[in-house]
């Protein structure tokens, strides 16, 4: 089971794809591609506001 685990640096890796770490993009021999999933690193600075949310998808965040 070795061959279905990544390990890596979230900060490292999300530069490669503009902050994406997990999902559909990936491709389909990688063990981080997923139709399901998609997961995206990002620092934010302190009081970071965004002037517009995206409408009309369904999503879940998840802020650590």
């Amino acid at each position: 089971m070795v061959e279905n685990v990544y390990v890596g640096s979230a900060a490292v890796d999300a530069a490669v794809d503009r902050g994406w770490l997990l999902g559909h993009f990936k491709p389909v021999d990688d063990v981080r591609h997923s139709a399901d999933v998609e997961i995206k690193w990002g620092v934010h600075p302190r009081d970071d506001q965004r002037a517009q949310w995206v409408t009309g998808e369904k999503r879940t965040p998840c802020s650590c």
